[in-house]
């Protein structure tokens, strides 16, 4: 999934591990439903993020970063 979704954006964003500072959104990929990734965020409040757990939330995902280059959040 994180492979589809760096083809399909290409050079729009730049993908760093999650403990990098200053970063301007997180995609957690979690491997089932229960979406444990989101349980190791430290301050969700602070950086926007977007939780996918199966292949459907692509397109969300997808509309996502695209409100967030919109905005210029990024």
């Amino acid at each position: 999934m994180v492979q589809k979704i760096q083809f399909f954006i290409g050079d729009r964003f730049l993908f760093l591990p999650h403990d990098q500072q200053d970063l301007d959104g997180l995609v957690l990929v979690s491997g089932c439903h229960r979406a444990c990734a989101r349980e190791n965020l430290e301050d969700p409040e602070e950086t926007p993020y977007r939780s996918i757990t199966e292949e459907s939330d692509f397109k969300k995902l997808v509309d996502w970063l695209a409100d967030l280059g919109e905005k210029g959040d990024v």
